[in-house]
């Protein structure tokens, strides 16, 4: 019998929608535009050579032949001199500058190698190189960090999670915010690292599992797994088999991993994917030819907003939940997550939008992206331009470089960018940024449940509540849109942005906060700062559980914490009369009696249910009256 074993590399579809987001707040002398208008304006003249995205403030430019760094006024903070600058993530942006060197052959002669030399910068644009391994160094010593331009191509490289994988000639290798090389041990990694997994390829057989944070591997798949009778072959016998060849990082405790199988009595090959718990356990069996998911210079969702994970089967697309189940029928070209309640989907070649899975926006465009801050970027075979919810064109903001949005790389695969408040734009050749404003339009009564839709629309309307959460009302809020939400009104009643107000109360700059890496689940700016304000907590160590959702007492216990930050006395509260206060936990009792108190809760037929659900539409409600208690006293 003949065993045949091979590694199948996976080549499926990935889009990936990345979200740039800029934090701050209006100043007060500026006036606000008009709710559901979104107007545009160029903001920076088009004068570059090329441009990226605004990420933290910063967009990296090009000029004279060389990336710099400009911020949202169009001023030079950081020089032009690199020949290779990524976005800024994390609070670093990954660099690089052209060099040569001779290398030598086996015969030999010599040869002049194109490389970069690369390393990271931080907002003040100070340098730090990474550092390899000098393998003609006898001691291990390390040398500056450099790599073929060939095998950085056009890759987009950031870190995740205090990580970044750097490509090299025979492997790609992890490296730390501090430069040097992380000791995966015998694994090479293939993605980032989350929930405290990274994917990788043993480096001296064949494989695939997954290491943790300590570089130990913990699943590792490196022989087949034979199946069926024996049929015969030119060798003698063959069988069939299957193997796990491939996969992407964990979310929400599921990884999606590819299975290859052969089958000996037609000779043919299949790889289909399916997920995978912590113990290597299939959760979903493998049956998925494609996949879409959010993550590229944001936060790394393969299961979106609203749970949805959106896959391939049978040549057409759909969405299933966590347990497996279909909840957007297979019957679609194409399928991206759902952000902030709409889902891009593709059908007779044409792009339009769904909501809960009905067609909102009807398909008629060649590209499209994700929408954010109620914005989405489209493309209709000229030009690409901003639509709003309702699939309107905005005007003015037709200038759009659609190769900036809409990239495929030299692997096959796809990213789509959805549109920032600065959209890049292009005339002419050169390239320059837009300026976005919108507030959009007030959801509809049918939206949420009748008795809340007052307090709802009134915390959007004072700024409450972000753009990006202004949808899925009755849905139950997750710990890191509270924190999300949190943030946002901490920044509108003080007036500030959420990096001056971590600076002023805990001393330490809000990006030190951040690589600090309290938590190996989530690296949202939000979750961190709502951490470093004493807001919010972990769960069992380095997890926060970002897509778990909250209880009425842990609400209670999150709003009082914010009251304090923002200088209200929390303490000495009465005892609130519920009729099930011996159900509240002990850790919650007096901030349940405080936001009892300051009549920012108060419960259903008497009782508080302390364990109950906690709904977007009850957040919303609780951070108003919150705000009202302290703006009005």
């Amino acid at each position: 019998m003949t065993r045949h074993h091979r590694r199948i590399p996976a080549l499926l579809l990935a889009l990936s929608l990345s979200v740039t987001a800029l934090p701050g707040v209006a100043q007060a002398e500026e006036a606000a535009p008009q709710r559901g208008v979104l107007t545009y304006q160029e903001a920076i003249a088009p004068r570059y050579e090329n441009a990226k995205t605004f990420s933290e403030g910063l967009a990296a430019v090009k000029q004279g032949g060389k990336w710099g760094y400009i911020d949202t006024d169009g001023k030079t903070v950081i020089p032009f001199q690199y020949d290779l600058a990524h976005s800024f993530k994390e609070g670093l942006a990954i660099v690089g500058k052209s060099s040569t060197r001779a290398i030598e052959t086996w015969d030999g002669g010599a040869y002049t190698e194109y490389v970069y030399e690369m390393g990271f910068i931080d907002h003040v644009g100070k340098f730090t190189a990474f550092q390899m391994v000098d393998w003609s160094s006898e001691t291990g010593a390390t040398i500056p960090y450099y790599t073929a331009m060939e095998y950085i191509g056009d890759a987009s490289l950031s870190f995740h999670n205090g990580l970044v994988a750097l490509p090299g000639e025979y492997a790609t290798s992890f490296y730390t915010t501090s430069g040097q090389p992380f000791d995966s041990g015998s694994m090479s990694p293939t993605s980032t690292m989350n929930e405290g997994l990274a994917p990788g390829y043993p480096e001296a057989v064949s494989g695939f599992g997954y290491f943790n944070a300590k570089g130990e591997t913990v699943l590792l798949w490196d022989e087949p797994e034979y199946f069926g009778p024996e049929y015969p072959s030119d060798y003698g016998t063959e069988q069939s088999y299957r193997v796990i060849s491939g996969g992407l990082p964990f979310n929400q405790g599921l990884a999606p991993v590819f299975q290859d199988t052969y089958d000996a009595q037609t000779g043919e090959f299949s790889t289909l994917l399916g997920f995978i718990d912590k113990t290597g356990a299939w959760v979903i069996q493998p049956q998925f030819e494609g996949y879409l998911y959010s993550g590229v210079n944001s936060i790394y969702q393969f299961f979106g907003e609203d749970g949805l994970a959106t896959l391939a089967k049978d040549g057409k697309y759909g969405a299933i939940d966590k347990s497996g189940k279909a909840v957007i029928p297979f019957q679609y070209e194409g399928l991206m997550p759902t952000h902030e309640g709409l889902m891009p989907f593709l059908q007779g070649g044409k792009y339009g939008y769904l909501s809960g899975g009905t067609v909102v926006i009807p398909a008629q465009f060649e590209k499209a992206s994700g929408f954010n801050n109620g914005m989405a970027v489209v493309y209709d075979g000229a030009k690409a331009y901003l639509i709003d919810r309702n699939g309107k064109a905005v005007p003015g903001a037709d200038k759009l470089d659609a190769s900036t949005y809409f990239v495929e790389h030299e692997d096959g695969s796809k990213t789509v960018t959805s549109p920032g408040t600065y959209p890049v734009i292009n005339v002419d050749g050169k390239y320059g940024y837009g300026k976005l404003e919108y507030l959009p339009p007030l959801p509809e009564k049918s939206a949420m449940d009748g008795w809340a839709y007052p307090e709802v629309t009134a915390a959007i309307e004072e700024g409450l509540v972000p753009s990006e959460l202004q949808s899925l009302y009755l849905n139950n809020i997750t710990r890191s849109e509270f924190c999300d939400l949190v943030v946002q009104a901490l920044s509108e009643v003080t007036g500030k942005s959420i990096q001056d107000l971590v600076k002023e109360k805990t001393g330490k700059d809000y990006y030190a906060w951040i690589r600090e890496y309290p938590f190996n689940d989530t690296t949202n700016g939000n979750v961190i700062a709502a951490y470093a304000l004493g807001i919010v907590q972990g769960r069992g160590g380095v997890s926060f559980d970002p897509y778990a959702t909250i209880t009425r007492q842990e609400a209670a216990a999150f709003l009082t914490r914010a009251a304090k930050v923002l200088g209200m006395d929390v303490s000495n509260a009465s005892t609130a009369p519920f009729a099930d206060s011996d159900a509240v936990g002990v850790w919650f009792k007096d901030a349940v009696n405080f936001v009892h108190q300051i009549n920012v809760m108060s419960g259903s037929g008497g009782s508080f249910l302390p364990t109950g659900t906690y709904t977007r539409e009850q957040s919303y409600i609780t951070i108003y009256r919150l705000f009202k208690a302290i703006t009005q006293g």
